[in-house]
This record gives structure tokens, sequence and C-alpha cells, in this order.
């Protein structure tokens, strides 16, 4: 299939040709509009987004394709422009990814905006994760480090009394200088009161201040050092903090 356009003022002729396929029939049919109508300016971009739907979109497309995980469409923008414009939108794997064609930049730049706005970016989702530090004495001593999960401070207070999580929310809040960096923190207590899991949550709100971070492991007896958390035993956890990235 083969179609043609004349710029009167350049005294030139475009002639376009292009085989049919209904995987990109769309965009196909935007280049098309784009000749035909002889939108000087145009641009592309990408962003990802959560949203992978057309609805609301139906009354602007002059067409659409569907397929398993991917959604296109062919817009008229001119009635919420306010000015000659096309879209062409492909929602695949998460991202929109739009090519719009208009007579002027600035038409071009409030179709990006008027789109971003009905499909959202993404947050990135941050996955709380320190790096932590298992290390003994025993048996002459070992060390090994990795990525845990743990959880954030909020997530947990309720576990815990009033009191002591009055108390342990003001250590989350704390911020640390160079007078109060390097002080023990001593936690003493029967098992399973949630010295560990409250430890772990200290680490992430402290990730910005903590250069390092070592979770318990149950030892006859261990060493802190700055930027580490510890425990000695099954009974007593001590943690110690310091300065780093200007906390």
């Amino acid at each position: 299939m083969s179609t043609s356009t004349h710029d009167d003022t350049v005294g030139a002729s475009l002639a376009m040709t292009w085989e049919l396929d209904a995987d990109y029939i769309t965009f196909a049919r935007f280049m098309r509009a784009v000749v035909d109508r002889g939108l000087e300016h145009d641009s592309s971009t990408s962003w990802a987004t959560e949203r992978m739907s057309l609805e609301g979109l139906f009354h602007l497309a002059l067409c659409t394709h569907r397929e398993r995980g991917e959604r296109a469409a062919l817009l008229d923008l001119h009635s919420v422009i306010g000015s000659d414009c096309l879209a062409h939108l492909r929602l695949a794997r998460g991202r929109a990814y739009v090519t719009a064609a208009a007579r002027s930049v600035d038409a071009l730049a409030a179709a990006r905006t008027w789109l971003r706005e009905r499909f959202p970016d993404s947050k990135p989702h941050e996955k709380k994760e320190v790096q932590m530090s298992f290390w003994t004495n025993d048996r002459g001593g070992w060390r090994m480090s990795r990525s845990i999960a743990v959880p954030a401070w909020s997530e947990i207070t309720g576990n815990y009394p009033q009191d002591v999580g009055t108390q342990i929310g003001s250590l989350a809040d704390r911020q640390f200088d160079d007078v109060h960096s390097g002080r023990l923190i001593l936690w003493h207590g029967v098992p399973g009161t949630g010295k560990t899991h409250a430890l772990r949550a200290l680490a992430w709100e402290w990730r910005e201040c903590a250069a390092s971070t070592t979770s318990p492991t149950l030892s006859r007896s261990s060493e802190g050092r700055p930027g580490t958390c510890s425990t000695s035993c099954s009974k007593t956890t001590t943690m110690t903090t310091t300065r780093a990235g200007g906390c």
C-alpha cells in the first residue's frame, strides 16, 4: 500500500510505502495521519506506569489494538489540547510508550503532560533490606555477610508494650552526630521477647547512619564495633552506631 503528499512550500513530494502488519497497524495509521495532516513536530518518550488499560480514552481513539499483555491506540487529542495533535500510545510490560505529532512544540508538551496525568509514573518500591554481618568468636571465629529483609519500626511497634515502644521509637527517630556516635545499647530479656526484631527495625531506620549492621548469633562472646549490631547470647543484644553519610 502506498500514499503520497505534496508540500507546496518546498515544491516536494513525500511518498510512503508500507506493508500491513496487524501488530503495528495503529502505528502505521499514526504515521500516515501525520503525513496527511502535515504535522511539523514530533517526539517520543516512555515511562513506567502501573495502568495498562485504555479505558477512558476510547472517545479520542481513531483505532485501537489489543493483544495479550499489550494495548495500543491512535489518539486525536485536538479536543483536549486545543491544537491539532495526534498521539500513538502503546502500553506494554509496565511502561507507556508515546509518540506524538503536533503543529507546535508547545502542543507536544501539553500532550505529554495530559497523557502522564492519566498514566501516572510508577513509584519505585524500596526493598527493605540491610547488609548484615554474622560473626562469632566460637570455634576459632568466623564472619559472613548477606542482605536480609527487615521491618520498619512503624510496622512492628504495636507488638511491644507502650513504654517499651515509646523508648525504641525515640531511638528510631534519633539522628547521630560526632558526640553521640559509637555509643552502646544493651538489650536484655528472655528469648522471644522481640529483641532481634526490634534490632533489625532499627537497622532499617538507621540505614543512612550505620555503616554496617550485624545480626545476632548464638555465641558465648562477641565483640561490638562501630556501625554494628551484635548479640552476645540468646538473652542479651548489643548495638553500636557510627556517624556516616552526614547523619
